[in-house]
């Protein structure tokens, strides 16, 4: 099981969980895979990475829903234009 990092970026890809019971942001249509999401704790809920899920933000800031760790592949660093 993968580990993210609370205000971290990474790239949608779901995996089976995430296929069969998708977060809101997809039901929305506002969520897609390869997307660019950021990792968030949100108040009153349960830590990135407790029970292999986590809470996820738009670029903008939108929330989109909870999802699986492993659904995440990790932003890197070295892509040149980004950050």
């Amino acid at each position: 099981m993968n580990k993210v990092y609370n205000k971290g970026w990474y790239w949608y890809d779901p995996v089976g969980y995430d296929k069969t019971d998708p977060p809101v942001g997809v039901e929305r249509g506002v969520l897609a895979r390869g997307d660019r999401v950021q990792v968030k704790n949100q108040y009153g809920c349960p830590v990135a990475n407790t029970m292999g899920h986590c809470h996820i933000e738009s670029e903008a800031g939108e929330l989109l829903g909870l999802i699986h760790v492993n659904s995440l592949t990790k932003f890197p660093k070295s892509i040149k234009g980004v950050e």
